[in-house]
């Protein structure tokens, strides 16, 4: 019930929001222009990491090769 009546207030209230300049006018551009034109694309670019990928290969790749040597010299 309480929920019902905050949202016909809501209703009630609600107005459009326009952007003002300090003349007290709102300008045609800021309306029409969408944020993408405004701000620009922010994609973010791929950045690569070479010493990560070798760190990463090089600690995959050392217990195998430990493994390989240790069963190599067993026998």
């Amino acid at each position: 019930m309480k929920l019902e009546y905050y949202q016909e207030q809501v209703e009630k209230k609600r107005q459009k929001l326009e952007k003002i300049n300090q003349n007290g006018k709102v300008s045609k551009d800021e309306i029409k222009s969408s944020r993408v034109e405004r701000y620009g694309s922010k994609r973010k670019s791929n950045i690569q990491f070479p010493l990560l990928t070798v760190l990463s290969i090089f600690f995959v790749i050392l217990p195998i090769a430990v493994f390989i040597i240790y069963s190599s010299f067993v026998k």
